[in-house]
């Protein structure tokens, strides 16, 4: 069955599914019975989707039995963000970052449960490091690729670490859970990322979050380099020229002034 809509055919399961996801765009998480009742559908009909969408990756399942939307959406979305050429848009900022610092530039974005570098801007210091693009990094370690991670959705992040080994990369690498999750808290507060020797020893980072139309996090630019050129009292102003580049290629993408409530 269906409905028709400017002389189109309609498929009244696909509306339904559709009308399903679009209920949480206002709740991070749903019962099944919550989800029944928001859409009008039957506990069976309800359960029939919600089950489907799962094993399609657009829906998870929290230990608690709540629905949240699943990493098939930061995948799409990651692919939309590229269609409108975010590479391109963020060129003058990170070329600007550059001429400020002298630091190496990188624009980062996520992919499914990942980083990856797809734009970078090399120091014009004799001493540099160096990271190839299309390199991928897990989101826990170093600053661009957390900067994402922090950026994200209190329940999203909890279920990215339920399933994510922290694995140690470096000497400075976090591992602990407790220890990562009170770091996002306080980057949250600065709105930027520091890291010393936690994907490579000796180097060091500083990352801001991108955000999107809609307020979400969509990349992160970064500065990195050999970690004694990122002293303590360097950083105030690493970080505010970084945070002044993301908060330009955001304007670009047409992110609200400020960025969604993490909840």
């Amino acid at each position: 069955m269906g409905t028709r809509k400017d002389g189109c055919f309609l498929n009244s399961t696909v509306l339904k599914t559709l009308s399903l996801l679009e209920l949480f765009t206002n709740h991070p998480s749903l019962s099944l019975q919550q989800i029944s009742e928001l859409a009008g559908l039957p506990k069976g009909s309800a359960h029939r989707l919600v089950t489907t969408l799962q094993a399609a990756g657009l829906l998870q399942r929290a230990t608690n039995g709540h629905y949240m939307l699943g990493y098939s959406f930061l995948h799409y979305g990651n692919l939309v963000a590229e269609r409108v050429n975010i590479r391109q848009l963020a060129l003058a900022p990170m070329r600007t970052l550059l001429e400020a610092t002298g630091e190496a530039v990188s624009l980062v974005l996520q992919d499914g449960t990942e980083a990856i570098y797809v734009e970078r801007f090399e120091s014009t210091q004799p001493v540099r490091t160096y990271t190839r693009i299309g390199r991928r990094a897990p989101l826990y370690a170093g600053a661009c690729p957390r900067a994402i991670l922090t950026f994200r959705t209190d329940q999203e992040i909890h279920a990215y670490l339920q399933n994510a080994p922290l694995t140690p990369y470096a000497s400075g690498t976090i591992t602990d859970p407790t220890t990562l999750w009170q770091k996002i808290l306080r980057d949250r507060t600065t709105g930027f990322t520091v890291s010393y020797s936690e994907l490579e020893d000796a180097t060091a980072g500083v990352a801001a979050p991108v955000f999107a139309a809609n307020g979400v996090v969509a990349a992160s630019i970064s500065l990195s380099g050999p970690e004694f050129r990122f002293q303590q009292e360097r950083i105030p102003f690493l970080a505010h020229q970084t945070r002044h580049a993301a908060q330009q290629l955001s304007k670009q993408l047409g992110a609200p002034t400020a960025p969604s409530t993490l909840v």
